[in-house]
């Protein structure tokens, strides 16, 4: 092994002491080791790493204890010894990246690839399949298994090595396991394999905390013992997302319940520590025009190809490809995007990220902010999505677009499709504002959070909330909504 190679790359990590056991995906790694390729595929911060140390910690001690893993009843996997490589961008160069994929796999058994090693250093290079080959020769004589992780390999983009691996996947005995974890999905022929059982796949929608596991995290990571309500709010604000969740515990670990209560209430995007977090490990990480996307389209609840090529190009007329590319993009790199239905056509930004990029826009280009609202009331009017419609023009306090969007839900009546018509019942109509307020209300936002977002102060919201309790007749933001809805003026 040559003693230029970074030997801490060779380590598996260290559990952080805050990891929380997760039982059902440990169940689900075990038994992808019957497949050739297991793929965490998951945005930043989702705890792919974490896990897979941790599995294979419970692994071995597994088989120290003498367990085996039955997958049926033909089949014992035989015990596996595990090599671990952390991948850089330097990673890139083939030879490199070669040398270090056998030095990981002979430090989990130092016969591995000796002569294919000797060839790869030698003055006249051979190719990467001779080497492979070598490998994989290597790899078939082994009496037991042996398991390879390559981590963050979303930093990997040589076409080379893809083909490299490829290679070895395709003609790798079934003494050999390999694990990918990453940001993307890498291009590894994914379909086929999923189609032949070659692929295990655990994604972000499995990685995402439980209610359970929040509940378990909150126990290790803050001193005060958390009401149940209190914990479910954290999971709504976070959507399960493992550092989210670290970083609001970070901030909760020495509060008082009560403060703790406050503290989640007005938990977002803009924290501090998510806002610092997201801007280095999603945003700076993107191209200019990837920057521009998110930053155009991050007023919009949800997407679509067609509706962001208005919000981006109002006045090119174009099939929405530019727009349907960048959102393949995002979500094939995993950028905090999630599907709204079956088809690919809609989807919708993470919640703290969609509020992070606001924060940015707001900051770095306030004046392009209602021009944006407006494209995007105007796209959902011309489709006849009259509540999205409404949404934008209450957001920039555009009444003539308002009372256009109103006469026309009432001209065609759509009062009882779900739509937000500030009439029926009440002998003080809410104003623009209010109406904007109740909505925010509705979905839970603090008094922090809706002057965040509206960009006023809270004791402006207070006011404003004030109003709309005495207009509805209400004690309580509770009986507020309750009662809105009563009158279809909040779906």
């Amino acid at each position: 092994m040559s003693e230029h190679l970074l030997f801490t790359k060779l380590y598996r990590p260290q559990l952080h002491p805050d990891f929380v056991a997760r039982p059902r995906l440990i169940k689900q790694l075990n038994s992808g080791l019957g497949c050739k390729l297991t793929l965490l595929s998951a945005p930043a911060g989702f705890g792919k790493t974490m896990l897979l140390v941790d599995w294979i910690g419970n692994y071995e001690l597994r088989i120290m204890k003498g367990e085996r893993e039955v997958h049926n009843s033909s089949l014992i996997i035989p015990k596996f010894d595990f090599a671990w490589l952390s991948l850089d961008e330097r990673d890139n160069d083939l030879s490199r990246f070669l040398t270090y994929l056998i030095a990981a796999l002979q430090n989990a058994n130092p016969i591995v690839g000796q002569t294919a090693l000797s060839e790869l250093q030698a003055s006249s290079l051979p190719s990467a399949e001779e080497i492979l080959t070598l490998l994989i020769n290597d790899l078939g004589q082994l009496p037991g298994g042996i398991g390879l992780v390559l981590d963050d390999y979303h930093l990997i983009s040589n076409p080379a090595v893809h083909m490299a691996l490829a290679f070895l996947l395709d003609h790798a005995p079934l003494q050999f396991h390999l694990l990918i974890a990453g940001r993307s999905d890498p291009p590894l022929a994914l379909a086929r394999r999923r189609v032949q059982g070659e692929l295990n796949e655990i994604r972000a929608a499995a990685l995402r905390f439980t209610a359970v596991e929040i509940a378990r995290f909150l126990e290790l990571t803050v001193t005060q013992s958390l009401p149940s309500v209190t914990a479910d709010l954290l999971a709504q604000r976070t959507e399960g997302w493992v550092t989210g969740l670290q970083l609001a515990a970070h901030s909760l670990r020495d509060l008082d319940p009560h403060a703790a209560a406050q503290f989640i209430q007005s938990f977002s995007g803009t924290n501090r520590h998510i806002f610092a977090y997201l801007m280095e490990e999603v945003w700076q990480r993107q191209s200019e025009a990837v920057q521009q996307f998110l930053l155009h389209t991050a007023l919009l609840d949800r997407l679509t190809a067609p509706l962001c090529e208005a919000v981006l190009r109002p006045n090119i007329r174009t099939t929405g490809g530019y727009a349907q590319a960048i959102l393949d993009y995002l979500v094939i790199h995993n950028l905090f995007l999630l599907p709204l239905d079956d088809h690919g056509h809609w989807f919708r930004y993470h919640a703290l990220l969609a509020e992070a990029l606001r924060s940015r826009l707001e900051e770095t280009n306030p004046d392009l902010v209602p021009d944006l609202h407006r494209r995007a009331s105007r796209w959902f009017a011309d489709h006849n999505h009259i509540e999205q419609a409404l949404h934008h023009a209450l957001a920039v306090q555009d009444d003539e677009m308002v009372t256009r969007l109103l006469s026309t839900a009432v001209s065609h009546r759509l009062s009882n499709s779900h739509l937000v018509l500030p009439l029926n019942g009440l002998l003080d109509p809410l104003t623009v504002r209010e109406l904007e307020i109740l909505r925010l209300v509705a979905t839970g936002a603090s008094n922090q959070a809706i002057a965040d977002r509206l960009v006023i102060s809270q004791g402006t919201v207070k006011g404003h909330l004030n109003h709309i309790l005495s207009k509805l007749d209400a004690h309580n933001r509770t009986e507020a909504v309750a009662r809105a809805r009563q009158l279809g003026l909040l779906p």
